[in-house]
């Protein structure tokens, strides 16, 4: 049993103490990897659980611990070699417990750990606890989940939910939160939702039928309440059998925490729809970003650029800072563990292998990532049967991808319009859709049309939960550039960072830029007079004028913003001679200059009003 603490161990095994866990290099990685979690765990075999994020034998991994800790190397136990599967058809085969054998009694307990129902076996007899005594009959109170107290003063979010008292008590003495329902199967009643808000739900259902049925009740009645639903698969199981006799012909909790992690989420009918009150609302946690302040976690946005402006390198930035763990991205906070990504894109690999090796050899990594994966097979966004294969393919991979890339936009709906509503509107459902299988956020990255305007802006806009804009500066090779948000839908927009890019040269004689720098500078929120043409600088002017004569605080949460109604800025460009009233549709005109001045942020504009960008 390890018996050291947190910090003993991070510097035994070179690594850091993170939160709840340890962070170490694992077992042949450099010293620079964190790709082996470690959580100190005295119901744990061992004292410990380690998890390979890198996927790293888990048995390795656990010796590796052992040796650096101090502890004796693990050896298996010689016994007599068993046929575990008949072993467990054996025991399933047994008669259920009968009157005069030894009785199994089960309590659940209130919140407050207080006796609040019994189940005793055999014969599942029910009572309930009246303060003084145990009386004959279930609670006339509401139902709750068995081991309660356990589920609640959980440190992390996942509940293994399984079929009968006997099966989660032995459950959790592998150190599992694991719960049941009263009961039995098929009774799994809908008010236990609420206990399940946020988690992660892993249900192992018993190999029958009534089995599989409480099953699928059980993922209906959550959907939309837990975080995740996944069902596991027990291999081996005979017919009728459940997980304590896997967990008797020789299932660990390293065996178990692998079938977990093997297990795909479940969507059930009607799980995408989800029905919330206003105090439902305010018991939502606030806003949580995968890049502070940047992306928000699951959630859809779009990356756009002219060809050249550095977008495809700044959404792997993105990528490879969140797949080798990095605590922050240019300053702005990361989860800080390795995030499993998906990259959909139709390039040739030489490509990927440039910008990846690049990357590692100008942060001094040494290790490929394990956790990054590629799609690079043709697919069309706008074929049904198509993209619902691509869906299912996803599902099937099992895993939570926290970040989704498809490069391009345009590779993925061949020969659309992009001036009509109708694809861009699929896109971004569709988009949607990927995000909501694999629990992450999924970003399109797009090219700029020649007014600077993404292809289709604004039907982007109406379905982005966030968007940022690249533009190149200076001639010659690409060096700098802007950054720009163009709509962040829970935060503040229309600011500018600078960026800088760094070129490396590789061993083969080739070379790939990297994100050297994102930066706040004075310049980059400046008003941006000089990317204005003459003209659209005397329409500044004159929205500067009438903002100063007539401007009033905006009526909307937007800090430090004076706006002045539309028609007041258009009266004062046709007094100024820049809009002509003579013309065949000066309406038409105003629009023209108004949408070209948003487009390069210098104003921003709602509900009637305008106000000059920060």
């Amino acid at each position: 049993m390890i018996n050291i603490s947190p910090q003993q161990l991070a510097a035994a095994l070179g690594g850091e103490v993170s939160g709840a866990e340890v962070l170490a290099p694992g077992p042949g990685h450099s010293p620079r990897d964190r790709s082996l979690s470690i959580k100190i765990d005295p119901g744990a075999p061992d004292g410990f659980v380690a998890y390979s994020f890198a996927g790293d034998d888990p048995l390795a991994c656990k010796d590796y611990v052992r040796e650096r800790a101090g502890l004796e190397r693990w050896e298996p136990t010689r016994q007599p070699r068993v046929d575990n599967i008949a072993r467990m058809s054996d025991r399933v085969r047994r008669p259920i417990a009968k009157a005069g054998s030894a009785p199994a009694t089960h309590i659940y307990q209130q919140a407050d750990g207080s006796p609040y129902l019994r189940v005793v076996r055999p014969g599942f007899y029910q009572s309930h606890w009246n303060g003084n005594a145990w009386v004959s009959g279930a609670p006339q109170g509401p139902k709750i989940p068995y081991r309660l107290p356990d589920i609640l003063a959980a440190e992390h979010d996942d509940v293994l939910i399984v079929e009968g008292e006997k099966d989660a008590d032995n459950v959790a003495a592998l150190g599992f939160t694991v719960t049941t329902n009263p009961g039995g199967a098929g009774k799994f009643p809908a008010e236990l939702a609420e206990y399940f808000k946020g988690k992660n739900v892993y249900i192992l259902p018993d190999n029958d039928a009534a089995g599989a049925d409480h099953a699928r009740q059980v993922a209906e009645a959550l959907a939309g309440k837990a975080r995740s639903v996944r069902l596991v698969d027990i291999p081996g199981l005979p017919d009728k059998g459940d997980v304590s006799d896997w967990i008797e012909s020789g299932g660990t909790a390293d065996m178990l925490a692998d079938l977990l992690r093997q297990a795909p989420e479940r969507r059930t009918k009607g799980s995408r729809f989800v029905f919330e009150s206003v105090s439902d609302l305010r018991a939502m946690p606030p806003q949580e970003y995968l890049v502070e302040s940047w992306i928000p976690e699951r959630s859809v946005g779009l990356l756009y650029g002219k060809w050249g402006s550095g977008k495809t390198f700044l959404g792997f930035d993105w990528a490879l800072h969140l797949v080798f763990g990095m605590p922050d991205w240019h300053g702005a906070r990361l989860p800080g563990e390795p995030c499993d990504v998906l990259i959909i894109a139709r390039e040739g690999h030489a490509g990927f292998v440039k910008r990846i090796s690049a990357f590692m050899a100008h942060h001094r990594l040494e290790e490929d990532p394990k956790n990054l994966v590629f799609m690079r097979s043709p697919i069309s966004f706008l074929d049904d049967v198509g993209f619902a294969e691509l869906k299912s393919a996803i599902a099937a991979l099992g895993r939570p991808f926290r970040f989704v890339l498809v490069d391009t936009v345009g590779r993925v709906l061949p020969g659309a319009d992009m001036a009509k509503e109708q694809p861009i509107t699929l896109f971004m459902e569709r988009l949607q859709q990927i995000g909501e299988i694999t629990g992450g956020t999924t970003l399109g990255v797009h090219h700029e049309n020649k007014s600077g305007d993404a292809n289709g802006s604004m039907y982007f806009q109406n379905n982005s939960d966030f968007m940022f804009n690249t533009s190149r500066e200076g001639e010659g090779a690409l060096t700098r550039g802007k950054i720009t948000c163009a709509k962040q839908k829970e935060g503040d927009d229309l600011w500018s960072r600078e960026i800088t890019f760094a070129k490396v040269d590789l061993p083969d004689g080739k070379s790939s830029l990297v994100v050297e720098s994102v930066l706040e500078n004075d310049r980059s929120n400046a008003s941006g007079r000089s990317s204005a043409t003459p003209r659209q600088g005397r329409a500044l002017d004159a929205l500067d004028e009438v903002v100063l004569s007539h401007g009033e605080p905006a009526p909307f949460d937007i800090k430090g913003v004076t706006a002045v109604a539309g028609d007041r800025w258009r009266d004062e460009l046709f007094a100024r001679g820049i809009l002509d009233r003579a013309a065949k549709n000066p309406r038409t005109d105003f629009k023209r200059i108004k949408d070209q001045l948003a487009n390069k942020f210098l104003i921003g504009e709602r509900d009637g009003l305008v106000w000059r960008a920060k």
